[in-house]
């Protein structure tokens, strides 16, 4: 396939691969170009290439907008990259999910509405290995303002396509519809369950392939809790029962034979309101009892986990995890920052690292994918206020969580977190790391504060500081040192 060569003028390589051991390949790589776009998903081809769905829409964000199209974009271990481009006719399309198809290559699925009479299908598209086009179906949804694809199973020789049709804009409630398709995409059977939900859910198949769970953040059948609700596979559905923990954003995933995780946005234990979220990591077994669990955040900020897919993992002892730090709610402001926020848990989720990328933009996380070097890839936005639109920035880490080569890295990588910036009063602070000697120093090069950090999360009073510049110095117990600068307001 060409490349895009319109598209790549936009986009802008940050940091390619530098070394020789295949777990070292990292990159950074941002996609600049003044187009409404996100990407949901990507997935591993077996030669170790990450291959990215994005999407585009009309107009800007937190506006009105439609679909346009949706392409690839595929990354090589360096970070060089190729896109490909798909049309079919006049229809406007926008791919959810990529998944592995039987018989090899891909199967895309997602929204297409036809440009003249604005009525709404599902589309599936099979692609082979390099990307080319196989064959492509549409399914009538013309009911529905738009329709969610959540995960596509492979069961009995068949797509096991867990689908959340939205009947009105801008879409609070969804139903829960489980469709089956045959490997050439002809609909075999479905069922659509009439209770609505709030917000997305995920769903597991279980491990004898009997029942789809659908993890729902808030179940309207009767409950406006986090629920399970469980179908067979005839299609019927079961029954449904309260979960104690895993609200928004929800991602489910087997961990072992007996247990799979769950993360969600959720309330810290020590809330001190309904707004105070952390990103969480549950351990449950099938009959939701809480094995092990772990959250990520602190008291006094929202914290999320990404909007996708926020785990995942290749061995069970080790499990990536990723959200962000600092949520706004609404459209971001000037001057307002956030943080990717990215970490390694081991088998009963204590962490091995917890890293903060970003505090120069505002940045919202979307997914994570555990890579077969051993690394992680990630893929979050960050807002352009020139534009008004989002930015795609995606991230090749090593198994260490951190970017490695020579030139000097474009988006911050820290272990400790520190906001706000400005700051007046004091500053706040996320690590996992204590005994940490902090210090900050004026434009001259004086020393005006320095503290020893003994907690993972806290406050720091910096006393009386003059309004202005600083620059702050975090040397670890282990020898590292990270700098930035902070500024004190009035």
């Amino acid at each position: 396939m060409k490349r895009a060569t319109h598209i790549l003028l936009f986009i802008c390589l940050l940091v390619l691969y530098q070394g020789s051991l295949p777990a070292q390949n990292t990159f950074e790589f941002v996609l600049e170009y003044p187009v409404r776009k996100s990407s949901r998903i990507a997935i591993e081809a077996e030669n170790g290439d990450l291959i990215a769905i994005v999407s585009e829409r009309t107009g800007v964000d937190y506006a009105p907008n439609s679909p346009t199209r949706s392409y690839l974009l595929r990354f090589n271990p360096l970070g060089d990259t190729t896109t490909y481009h798909y049309t079919f006719g006049d229809t406007l399309f926008d791919f959810y999910l990529i998944e592995r198809a039987y018989n090899g290559g891909y199967l895309l699925a997602g929204n297409a509405i036809t440009s003249d009479s604005g009525e709404l299908h599902l589309i599936l598209v099979r692609i082979d290995c390099n990307l080319n086009k196989v064959w492509v179906k549409y399914h009538d949804m013309t009911s529905y303002w738009t329709v969610g694809i959540r995960r596509v199973f492979h069961l009995n020789n068949k797509y096991l396509l867990a689908i959340e049709p939205a009947p009105d804009w801008p879409a609070p409630l969804v139903y829960h519809q489980l469709t089956w398709y045959d490997t050439l995409g002809n609909l075999v059977n479905y069922y659509l369950h009439d209770q609505k939900t709030h917000g997305s859910s995920d769903y597991l198949l279980n491990k004898d392939s009997t029942r789809i769970w659908a993890f729902s953040p808030m179940y309207s059948g009767g409950s406006n809790w986090p629920s399970r609700l469980v179908f067979d596979t005839t299609p019927q559905f079961i029954s449904s029962s309260i979960r104690p923990y895993g609200d928004w954003y929800t991602t489910v995933l087997w961990h072992t034979d007996s247990t799979f995780l769950l993360s969600a946005s959720e309330l810290r234990p020590d809330y001190a309101g309904s707004h105070d979220r952390d990103m969480w990591i549950i351990s449950y077994d099938s009959m939701l009892n809480v094995i092990h669990s772990n959250y990520f955040g602190a008291y006094d900020t929202l914290d999320k986990t990404g909007t996708s897919r926020n785990i995942d993992f290749r061995h069970p002892d080790t499990v990536f995890f990723a959200g962000w730090k600092h949520q706004c709610i609404g459209k971001p402001p000037p001057g307002r920052v956030s943080w990717i926020m990215t970490g390694q848990n081991d088998a009963q989720l204590q962490p091995r690292y917890l890293h903060f990328i970003g505090g120069d933009y505002y940045y919202e996380t979307h997914y994570i994918l555990a890579t077969k070097d051993g690394g992680s890839f990630i893929c979050a936005a960050r807002f352009n206020h020139y534009t008004q639109v989002y930015d795609p920035v995606f991230l090749k880490l090593n198994k260490e969580g951190i970017l490695v080569g020579t030139n000097k890295e474009i988006i911050p990588l820290k272990k400790t977190a520190f906001w706000p910036n400005p700051f007046s009063e004091g500053l706040h602070y996320q690590s996992l790391q204590t005994g940490s000697q902090f210090r900050l120093f004026d434009i001259t090069g004086k020393e005006m504060f320095s503290t020893t950090i003994h907690s993972t999360s806290g406050h720091i009073q910096t006393g009386k500081l003059s309004p202005g510049s600083y620059l702050y110095e975090l040397r670890y117990t282990s020898g590292a040192v990270e700098t930035g600068k902070l500024i004190k307001s009035q």
